[in-house]
């Protein structure tokens, strides 16, 4: 089957949920395409893709797809208390927590258009400990824009 044979569909994550679940509990791994910003910069809407496994063992920092309120997320793993877990959006100061149960898989692999990246990898983890450190001087210098542009 060549790459012209494969028909893409668009389906909401929320109805992906068994066919995710199913596949990640039989070892294998699903790949999924990255829908909204809350994950910017490092997930580009429609853009980034994302190859999901297994979710243990769960580190700090792991993006992972879970239910909360009956609501799918990707997000990164902040802070972790025994079974309660609490993630965040990498661009969202808004924060959800959640238990173990509730997370399906995590993130194993970020392919954009044009190269793939372990996010276990050294780059990867300088990079977002950069952006953590980053993200409140960014958030002041977006209300002063706003406020002069206003």
């Amino acid at each position: 089957m060549s790459s012209r044979d494969i028909r893409v569909q668009h389906v909401a994550a929320s109805d992906l949920i068994g066919l995710i679940d199913t596949t990640i509990s039989r070892g294998q791994s699903f790949t999924l395409t990255v829908k909204g910003n809350s994950m910017r910069p490092f997930f580009t809407h429609d853009k980034t893709r994302v190859k999901l496994a297994a979710p243990l063992p769960l580190r700090k920092h792991d993006v992972c797809l879970f239910t909360c309120n009956d609501k799918v997320f990707l997000h990164r793993l902040i802070k972790q208390q025994g079974e309660t877990l609490t993630f965040q959006g990498d661009a969202l100061w808004s924060k959800e927590t959640v238990t173990l149960d509730d997370v399906i898989a995590k993130v194993v692999a970020v392919i954009h258009p044009h190269k793939t990246v372990d996010p276990r990898r050294l780059s990867a983890r300088v990079g977002l400990c950069l952006w953590r450190m980053m993200k409140p001087a960014v958030r002041v210098l977006k209300k002063r824009r706003r406020k002069r542009d206003a």
